[in-house]
């Protein structure tokens, strides 16, 4: 009997090292990051090619050429939800001053409670002074988020014995048309998050997700159809969301809105429903806080094949990485900590594993963007050490390893003469460019230009 026992345990752990063994080599043989740099090279660069003429079209040969990059073309993006808490202009010039050196694309806040905490009183007047500033310095904004289901999306005057619909229909429209400056809005966030505890997550229930999504879409494109609409959400389990949702608001007031639920459907069945009503929006945001754990890079891998099968760009939305300590968030708190803090060890990892991330999601074509949430500690969300840069603002390694990749690494640059048809070719990133031309005769010129995924690939410049 004891010898039949050791035997099964010792079947048993061979088959469990065997397991482990596959599965250590299944992913080393599928390591997302194998090729990542040739298909960078692919999607994101292209050869281009300027040529210099006189004011009588004739080529210049020997026109010296310094190339600049100015901007990337993908949305290297950020929050912009610490920026706003500072409360003198030193912290802001010093944290933008920093800020500017990484990144194309503010995520400016929305949040219907905080925009509009009293009915008729917006913070319009300090959103569009913060939208003039960003405006000025080159920078892409995108609105986040106009329908919201959690409880900063429900201001407290609005009530259920209101018309929360039209009252949702007159805010998504007055904001969209309030600021065409903005290229792109989280139209609807986190859809099938919301249990009907909040004015607007009840409404979004009653209507169904998909309609209600549908419904905000049409509203917000209806007011601006050249902006990117974006759907936002994390990847929802139903039992961690019923667990979840009984823990922060007790046993009562779910059963309070229990008769409102339907079954509740993963985030990626839910954009398949709005496929075959051919109402998906112009992108899929994915977010992505690692809280308590972080995401190993296959399964990002594997995000983006399974989203990527809905032909729309995806937008990784809300990304942040601990420096810290991971902890289990207590959602009934919602207070930010006051004892999470950076650690050596936490914030070298931080920094090595968002090098990984960043460029496996550049190498795949069908990512558009990535937002960092936030930039940094200070104010950051839940007190988490989230940011790239510390409370003090000092660089983490992260920030570092960041700037190196974004204005090094994936930035193009160069120096050159023109030849004898006035011609230099090269290979660059899409984006925006500055060239500066020295003409034999020794005058400088300047013209900008965009080197664009779908753009042309001649430029042909004349000197005066």
């Amino acid at each position: 009997m004891v010898r039949k026992i050791f035997s099964a345990l010792l079947v048993l752990l061979f088959a469990a090292v065997m397991t482990v063994l596959a599965v250590i080599f299944y992913l080393r043989a599928h390591d997302p990051l194998k090729g990542a740099d040739q298909r960078i090279c692919q999607y994101r660069m292209s050869e281009a090619a300027i040529t210099i003429l006189d004011s009588k079209s004739r080529p210049v040969p020997g026109a010296e050429l310094a190339l600049e990059q100015q901007s990337h073309e993908f949305l290297f993006g950020c929050a912009l939800y610490s920026y706003i808490r500072l409360d003198n202009e030193r912290d802001r010039s010093a944290y933008f001053a920093a800020w500017k050196e990484i990144f194309n694309t503010a995520m400016v806040p929305f949040f219907w409670k905080l925009y509009e905490p009293e009915r008729g009183h917006l913070q319009k007047a300090k959103i569009k002074e913060l939208a003039g500033f960003l405006r000025e310095n080159g920078i892409t904004l995108y609105g986040h988020p106009l329908v919201d289901t959690n409880e900063v999306g429900s201001p407290a005057w609005l009530n259920f014995k209101m018309d929360i619909e039209a009252s949702l229909k007159h805010r998504v429209e007055r904001e969209v048309a309030d600021y065409p400056e903005v290229s792109g809005w989280v139209v609807m966030n986190e859809p099938v998050i919301g249990w009907g505890i909040f004015p607007v997550s009840a409404w979004v229930i009653h209507r169904g997700w998909d309609q209600a999504t549908i419904l905000s879409l049409q509203w917000a494109k209806a007011q601006n159809p050249s902006a990117v609409m974006l759907v936002n959400n994390y990847l929802s389990s139903r039992l961690f969301d019923v667990v979840g949702t009984v823990a922060q608001y007790g046993v009562r007031s779910f059963l309070g809105f229990a008769s409102r639920l339907k079954v509740r459907i993963p985030y990626d069945e839910f954009l398949e429903k709005l496929a075959q009503k051919n109402s998906l929006p112009d992108a899929i945001g994915i977010q992505s806080h690692m809280f308590t754990y972080d995401f190993p890079l296959w399964w990002v891998n594997r995000l983006v094949d399974r989203y990527g099968q809905f032909g729309r760009p995806i937008y990784f939305t809300e990304v942040s990485v601990m420096s810290g300590p991971h902890r289990v968030i207590d959602w009934r708190l919602q207070k930010e900590a006051t004892d999470w803090e950076s650690t050596p060890r936490r914030e070298r990892f931080q920094a090595d594993y968002l090098e990984k991330f960043y460029t496996l999601l550049f190498s795949r074509p069908e990512v558009n963007a990535i937002f960092w949430f936030d930039f940094t500690d200070r104010f950051a969300v839940l007190g988490a050490p989230s940011g790239l840069i510390r409370k003090d603002f000092s660089p983490k390694p992260s920030y570092l390893v960041l700037r190196r990749l974004l204005r090094e690494k994936w930035w193009t640059r160069l120096t050159a003469k023109t030849g004898d048809e006035g011609r230099v070719k090269f290979r660059g990133f899409y984006g925006t460019y500055q060239l500066t031309v020295k003409a034999p005769s020794g005058a400088d010129r300047v013209f900008k230009f965009n080197l664009a995924k779908n753009g042309p690939r001649e430029f042909v410049f004349r000197l005066p």
